[in-house]
């Protein structure tokens, strides 16, 4: 996790813009040239920290130039913290290959019902992604934000745990791997205090 002052991370439109010609079309139901040319433009948007003093990351180094990390999967349950605080709890024990009802998860693929979408607008209007706030001040990630306003209309939210989903990034966990670091944490934490009764 890293904390700090996001005013520190700076979003940047890089100057100028690639254009392409594609010089045959093709069409999105039968995927055939349509007779059409067009064009293909993008730009590139660039982002960096400017302040590096204005953030820490909330792991532990492991003595080896590298950082202690837990992966986890984003299957969420309601529920409190040691703390009291109420919010979105990591899921680290789910059935595997499985479709499980959970308080949210991350949207990198997402199937959503019109009708779903219509009862969030209806009751929150066209903010279907813009972070929401806990009543401690915590920010919530935009996925999630979206899956507590399913919850707050009374939406539920489902995963399959059959279905590997990641995004574009140059380090992923898949399943088995999740299973073996999650086994070796175990191992190695302390032991749940005994409570007598």
């Amino acid at each position: 996790m890293i904390l700090g002052d996001f005013k520190n991370y700076l979003v940047a439109q890089r100057a100028g813009m690639s254009v392409e010609l594609v010089p045959h079309v093709f069409g999105n139901t039968n995927n055939r040239p349509i007779g059409q040319r067009a064009w293909y433009a993008w730009a590139r948007v660039g982002a960096d920290v400017i302040n590096t003093a204005g953030f820490r990351v909330q792991v532990a180094p492991d003595g080896m130039c590298g950082w202690k990390v837990r992966p986890f999967p984003t299957v969420y349950d309601w529920g409190q913290d040691p703390q009291g605080t109420f919010g979105f709890h990591v899921r680290r024990d789910y059935t595997p290959n499985a479709l499980t009802q959970v308080a949210g998860t991350g949207a990198t693929c997402l199937l959503v019902h019109r009708s779903a979408a219509e009862k969030v607008r209806a009751e929150a209007g066209d903010v279907w992604f813009n972070p929401v706030a806990f009543t401690d001040g915590r920010p919530v990630s935009e996925d999630l934000s979206f899956c507590y306003r399913l919850n707050r209309a009374g939406i539920p939210v489902f995963v399959h745990t059959g279905v590997p989903t990641s995004h574009h990034k140059q380090i992923w966990v898949g399943e088995d791997e999740y299973r073996l670091f999650e086994a070796a944490y175990r191992a190695a934490a302390e032991p749940e205090p005994v409570v007598a009764s």
